[in-house]
């Protein structure tokens, strides 16, 4: 940063790290059953992750801005089709890489990373289950 003074992150309580490890522990338990228990993907499904992967990604960079002081984000729309057009574990990838590369250029603080990319990939393998 030129010119500007970086501001430590506040320190994050012990109560929210555990809570984070465990949420995250649960989202690669769910992710893992599901991979053993699903169908091998086809090429076009694996295209597919991508380009939504992709959408979901630039859908939480930019949310949609409806009034002056109102943002909406639209990732919902490209996870949601995940979850409908793909296996449960790749609905969940695509979810995991967009949002958790959305998050990390938007420079979010790393437990709230974690948090927010947890949840979106647990999101997405309950809406394909």
């Amino acid at each position: 940063m030129e010119g500007g003074t970086r501001h430590p992150r506040p320190h994050v309580p012990q109560r929210i790290t555990v809570y984070v490890f465990g949420t995250t522990l649960a989202m690669i338990g769910v992710l893992g059953w599901a991979a053993v228990h699903s169908a091998r993907p086809t090429t076009t499904q694996a295209a597919l992750t991508g380009v939504l992967t992709l959408m979901i990604g630039v859908a939480h960079l930019h949310p949609l801005q409806l009034a002056p002081r109102t943002k909406v984000s639209a990732d919902t729309a490209p996870a949601f089709a995940a979850a409908v057009l793909l296996p449960t574990p790749l609905a969940m990838l695509a979810s995991l890489g967009g949002i958790g590369t959305g998050e990390i250029i938007r420079r979010t603080a790393p437990v709230q990373v974690a948090y927010n990319t947890t949840v979106a990939g647990l999101r997405a393998g309950a809406a394909a289950a």
